[in-house]
């Protein structure tokens, strides 16, 4: 079987995206089965197709959609999920002293 490159692996995961479709995938990694580092290439692939880093959520945004990365260790490959940005606002409650988020 042939190992898809990342620009194709992200290409699909675009695809999913523009179709409206969240889920998660294997991310593709080579026979050192080094999980860092085929998370650390998958994301600079991810930010060369647009793609950017909150460094505060430690995830990837584009267009109203989110990704994150999630290590198996030397298991399996990586896991990169991927999914909606929530636009649903936070509950105030009415006595402003008091607020659940």
């Amino acid at each position: 079987m042939r190992q898809v490159t990342l620009a194709e692996f992200v290409a699909g995961i675009e695809e999913c995206v523009s179709d409206g479709i969240a889920n998660a995938t294997l991310i593709p990694w080579d026979e050192t089965h080094n999980a860092n580092r085929a998370i650390a290439e998958s994301c600079a692939a991810f930010e060369a197709a647009g793609w950017q880093w909150n460094i505060i959520l430690e995830q990837l945004e584009k267009g109203g959609w989110y990704a994150w990365f999630r290590s198996q260790g030397v298991l399996a490959s990586p896991i990169i999920q991927w999914g909606r940005v929530s636009t649903t606002p936070k509950y105030e409650s009415p006595n402003k002293q008091f607020s659940l988020f």
